[in-house]
């Protein structure tokens, strides 16, 4: 975690207007993923978008992801779903 921490703060100072934050990315327990968007917003202050992938994901997943996710400081979201 220190490593992505690093790499987000190296990237904000090339100013981005926002920064995508996969859930549950290679496999990290959901609340890494609001920990890490948590910190680049007030840490960095730079604005998040949580990519969430619902492909092959079961509904309650999905679900507990928006219901998490929803009552964090994130205020965008990129819901992705391919046709399996």
């Amino acid at each position: 975690m220190v490593n992505l921490h690093d790499r987000i703060e190296r990237m904000c100072y090339l100013g981005p207007a926002f920064i995508d934050i996969t859930w549950g990315a290679g496999g990290s327990r959901p609340a890494a993923t609001i920990e890490v968007v948590s910190n680049a917003q007030k840490v960095y202050g730079v604005e998040t978008c949580m990519h969430l992938i619902c492909t092959n994901n079961p509904t309650d997943k999905i679900d507990k992801a928006l219901n998490v996710s929803s009552s964090s400081t994130l205020s965008a979201w990129l819901v992705d779903y391919q046709k399996p």
